[in-house]
Formats: structure tokens, C-alpha cells, sequence
């Protein structure tokens, strides 16, 4: 999903996914583990892109949607987010060579200087049905077919797409993770047939071909759809065995064949754009427009005559 922000407005139904591995900076308890994942180290992977675009300045990141109006810039202390796991070296030490930390390696970003900066808790993930004009559902539908038979998978249901039915598998490992990464390339090439490029999908693919090389899970989950207003994030009625969206007088889903009432609407608050907060409540009005001007100014600088 959108990085950095709050969403605002439908969401489509998306896979979130985080690779298993005992980790010092993280639960390993597999109990929602995507999401467990994404709440616990999110700070710190923001910080990492922060350092990545040298966007910390004083100790502050700042958030990479600049503006110089001292009522709405915001930002967070980077010491903070570190603090918490043992301070910048030790997450350093943890995530750059760790074995799932796959963002990193498909990571194409530098600072302005030319140099690389690591990614920190690049571990986990999210995948959307729909990027742009890109229909998932549609093109995995395609990639089983191509794929053909595959091998006894625990959870797998027999759905219409597709798509609904193979993300209840849940943990991929071992012969079933060879054939979701099998259909994930086959859906690569597909896209690359038409130049489109997706980078939540790139991160997915590392993903799965890192678990197979390292002999580690993959953990994924489906989301159904919803709709966020900026301050709530509602899931749609759906089916509860194959996340299909269903009416709430839905008693058939057209997906699975399950008979039965939907899973009701469930409501819940965004996490918004944490750990960003507004900065004149951070470090006070005076400061923050210090700090405006000196950020501002390294822009100019960067951005050269």
C-alpha cells in the first residue's frame, strides 16, 4: 500500500506477506505475522529511506513529502525509532546482511552524493490485486493456467479467480513455495511482455526466491477490500474462507460456492502516517522553522543552479 500516508478513499483487496526468521528487532510469534511485522518495524524502515534520501537533517526525518509551512511539516526523531531496538548499530548489524531483508537487495535508491545507504527491516511487504491499470486476479488466473498442476497444497481452496483461493495457504515453503514463485515469474514475464513494472510485486518475487534459497517460510495473508477515510479503515463484507467482497444479503459466494452469510463489516483506525508527527508539536514553532529553512536550503543545494 501507499507508503508514507494516510490513504484516503477504497482500498483494493491486497496480500500482506513477511518472511519467518528469528530476528533480535522483532515478535516471532506467528500470530499475524505480516502485520505484527509492519507495525514493529515500520519506524525503522522509514528511517532507513530517510537516510537513503538525505532526508534527515539535526536528528529528524523528515517526511518525504516536503513542504515549508511550519503548521503541517512533519517528521520524527530518528534516535527514537532506534532506541527501542538497541540503537542504530545494532539494527544495523541485524538488517544488512540478514538473509530476509530482501528489500534491500532490490532496492535501486541512492543518496544524493552517490552513496548507498542500507534498508533497514526490508522483511516484509504488501501486494495490491490492482497497480494502475495492472488486474492481478486477472493475470494469476492466467499463470495457473500456464503453470498447469501443482502439488498437494494444505489450505489451497478451489476458487473463481483464482486469485481469493491461493493466498489461504498462508505459509509457503518448501515444494508449495517453488510453485507460487513459479506463478509469480510466469506473471513477471506477462508484465514485462507490456513494460509495466511493479515494485510491490519485485519485492514479492525477492521474497520468494529468497525463502527458497535460505530455506526459510514465507507468511502471507489476504485483505479484502475496503475503504478508509483517512481516520477509519473499513473492511467490506466478505466471504470468511476466501476474502471474496459479498453484499451483506449475500448468502452464495461467487467465488468459493460457500454457503452462508458474509463476514460483516469491520471498522478500525488507520495508523495515518506514524512515525511522522507534526513538527512545531515535536520541537516547538521556532525550531521547526529552523529547521525548514536549513532543509530547504540543502534542497536548493542538491537541486543546483
Amino acid at each position: 500500500m501507499k507508503r508514507s500516508a494516510a490513504i484516503l478513499g477504497p482500498t483494493p483487496s491486497f496480500v500482506r506477506w513477511a518472511i519467518r526468521i528469528e530476528c533480535p528487532l522483532r515478535d516471532t510469534d506467528e500470530q499475524d505475522l505480516p502485520d505484527r511485522a509492519f507495525r514493529e518495524l515500520r519506524g525503522l524502515r522509514e528511517l532507513s529511506h530517510g537516510l537513503r534520501q538525505d532526508r534527515v537533517l539535526d536528528g529528524i526525518c523528515i517526511h518525504p513529502k516536503w513542504n515549508r509551512d511550519v503548521d503541517s511539516a512533519k517528521g520524527f526523531f530518528s534516535e527514537e525509532v532506534c532506541e527501542v531496538f538497541g540503537g542504530a548499530n545494532q539494527v544495523d548489524s541485524s538488517c544488512t546482511n540478514c538473509p530476509a531483508n530482501v528489500c534491500q537487495r532490490v532496492s535501486t535508491e541512492s543518496t544524493e552524493s552517490g552513496r548507498q545507504r542500507p534498508v533497514w527491516a526490508g522483511c516484509y511487504g504488501w501486494f495490491p490485486s490492482r497497480h494502475g491499470k495492472i488486474d492481478y486476479p486477472l493475470l494469476f488466473q492466467d499463470a495457473w493456467r500456464t503453470c498447469g498442476s501443482h502439488p498437494p497444497i494444505d489450505g489451497l481452496l478451489e476458487t473463481d479467480p483464482y486469485w481469493y483461493g491461493l493466498w489461504q495457504v498462508g505459509h509457503w515453503s518448501g515444494s508449495t513455495l517453488q510453485y507460487l514463485n513459479r506463478l509469480i515469474e510466469q506473471v513477471r514475464q506477462q508484465l514485462a511482455k507490456s513494460g509495466e513494472e511493479d515494485r510491490n510485486l519485485i519485492e514479492l518475487a525477492a521474497a520468494a526466491r529468497e525463502c527458497l534459497q535460505s530455506d526459510l517460510t514465507l507468511v502471507a495473508e489476504l485483505i479484502p477490500q475496503g475503504y478508509s477515510d483517512g481516520l477509519h479503515w473499513s473492511i467490506e463484507p466478505h466471504c470468511p474462507d476466501c476474502g471474496k467482497e459479498m453484499s451483506p444479503q449475500q448468502i452464495h459466494c461467487a467465488a468459493c460456492g460457500r454457503q452462508g452469510r458474509p463476514h460483516p463489516k469491520t471498522r478500525k483506525k488507520v495508523l495515518g502516517e506514524r512515525p511522522y508527527r507534526l513538527l512545531k508539536e515535536m520541537i516547538g514553532p521556532e525550531k521547526t522553522a529552523e529547521i525548514i529553512l536549513a532543509y530547504g536550503s540543502s534542497i536548493d543545494r542538491q537541486d543546483g543552479p
